[in-house]
């Protein structure tokens, strides 16, 4: 008969290994079988800077858990210096969603996008949307070589 405390141990590091391979692995089941989705991501915050003349929007996605991930091949985003409709830039940031018993890790991550030079676009108010968060700036000529980029606080 082997003693209880000798079989104990074993059992407890086997445990132990199978919890930190599910939450290494994100998702519990992730096999080939497993259920993938596409949702739009969470979007935490929209900024929109101006860095030696050129417009950037920066934005913090939340993901929210092990079984999410930023889809990068689907991200639509205005391709630098073209003109926006309505003066409204468009972009869509989608997240792929894999498994359904997933690990409670909530992690954010930073996307850059070049929007365009302050002198290539003309004056008035732009809006920067992003999933469902937006972001506004205005762009006014003071003469032929200057322009004023201002962002409105939210």
């Amino acid at each position: 008969m082997i003693p209880k405390f000798k079989l104990a141990l074993p059992v407890f590091a086997l445990f132990v290994l199978i919890i930190f391979a599910a939450a290494v692995g994100g998702c519990l089941g992730s096999d080939n079988s497993t259920k993938v989705t596409y949702q739009p991501a969470e979007i935490e915050s929209v900024k929109v800077i101006q860095d030696n003349g050129t417009i950037y929007a920066i934005t913090n996605v939340t993901i929210n858990g092990g079984c999410q991930s930023l889809d990068e091949q689907n991200i639509t985003a205005p391709t630098p210096g073209s003109k926006p409709e309505n003066n409204e830039f468009d972009i869509y940031i989608p997240v792929k969603v894999q498994g359904e018993t997933c690990t409670a890790i909530i992690s954010w991550k930073e996307k850059d996008f070049e929007l365009g030079k302050v002198f290539d676009l003309p004056d008035g108010d732009y809006t920067v949307k992003v999933n469902d968060k937006t972001a506004m700036f205005n762009i006014k000529s003071e003469s032929n070589t200057t322009k004023v980029f201002t962002v409105y606080e939210q």
